[in-house]
């Protein structure tokens, strides 16, 4: 049964009515996908990737979107959905191991405050940043997931955090999370962030590296 419907994007004109047009497209792709790919079905989260495509690209071309995102090696994204969330638990490991690796003393503050990945992740890492940020950076953080793959989202991720590293040092683990909840009230220059992104580029070598070290819980 997929759930959500009227929850996606209620603050945007397209779906706020129930059962109008916008509601229609979003239920009539999640429910082509549930049955063209049975091993994922419907799972909260994706109905918010699909109100926000929708936004902008025609309902056919969401579905075959969607199929390219789950189904792409380049994104993977079916295994990060797919019950159990196996591949997401993987790259919560693999960006925990990139955030001590880069940035120690952050990391270590975050681990004394209890301030783990899963608490705060989903967004980042499942539902890619939506409702993170500005709807301009959202637009070109979702530019560069495409062209990139998924990996790049460990490098954003670290741009987060590299932005706001002197503040989340002087926040207890409820200051750092009401900040990581509230992060798009927050003026981020969109050029200045992209071009950061750009400039620190995580190798895919460390990422392979980490992503080898995994273990199956």
């Amino acid at each position: 049964r997929i759930q959500d419907i009227n929850r996606s994007n209620r603050n945007h004109i397209q779906f706020q009515e129930r059962y109008g047009q916008g509601q229609i497209s979003l239920f009539n792709v999640l429910k082509a996908y549930s049955v063209y790919d049975p091993e994922v079905g419907y799972c909260q989260g994706m109905s918010d990737i699909c109100a926000f495509l929708l936004m902008y690209i025609q309902e056919e071309d969401v579905f075959w979107l969607l199929c390219a995102l789950f189904k792409n090696e380049k994104y993977s994204m079916q295994g990060r959905f797919r019950s159990g969330f196996p591949l997401l638990k993987k790259s919560f490991f693999v960006y925990s191991k990139i955030f001590q690796t880069y940035e120690p003393e952050l990391y270590q503050h975050f681990e004394n405050e209890t301030v783990l990945p899963h608490f705060y992740g989903p967004k980042w890492f499942l539902k890619i940043f939506l409702d993170c940020f500005s709807t301009e950076i959202t637009l070109r953080v979702w530019d560069i997931f495409f062209f990139e793959g998924y990996d790049i989202l460990y490098t954003i991720a670290l741009t987060v955090l590299r932005l706001f590293k002197s503040h989340l040092l002087s926040c207890d683990g409820e200051g750092i999370m009401t900040f990581i909840s509230k992060l798009k009230e927050n003026q981020i220059d969109s050029d200045l962030f992209v071009k950061e992104i750009k400039a620190n580029k995580i190798k895919s070598s460390v990422i392979r590296q980490f992503s080898l070290q995994y273990t199956v819980k």
